[in-house]
């Protein structure tokens, strides 16, 4: 048998199984807590698996997921990272206007003296 018989077939479902697996995996998604948007987009490899014909339809949904949960968890952590950034950043705007010394302020924040004297009020 052929190596890539497999995944060959695994492309070639007859149409009431691929409505079958759409519905499954639409339902499992959608009881994971996976938003309306996203379920169609994954549902859309059952039905071609663009740009991942070497895999099966299979491996294809589950490698677009996870695509898809790291790019969201990568998104989310940047989105973290800046609003860190924007708070220390408003705390030391807040210290500087009460006075506070800018060296103590660098060294409670971590935030470096170029930042600092950045958020100084004019005067």
């Amino acid at each position: 048998m052929p190596e890539d018989y497999i995944e060959k077939l695994s492309l070639q479902i007859p149409e009431s199984l691929v409505k079958l697996l759409r519905d499954v995996i639409q339902v499992l998604l959608d009881r994971s807590g996976f938003d309306r948007q996203e379920i169609e987009k994954y549902i859309a490899y059952v039905e071609k698996p663009e740009g991942k014909e070497h895999i099966g339809m299979f491996e294809a949904v589950i490698e677009s997921i996870i695509e898809g949960r790291e790019e969201a968890r990568q998104e989310g952590l940047e989105e973290g990272r800046q609003e860190g950034q924007e708070r220390l950043e408003s705390v030391a705007r807040k210290a500087l206007a009460e006075g506070i010394q800018v060296e103590l302020i660098q060294k409670i924040t971590g935030l470096d003296m170029e930042t600092l004297e950045a958020l100084l009020p004019a005067r």
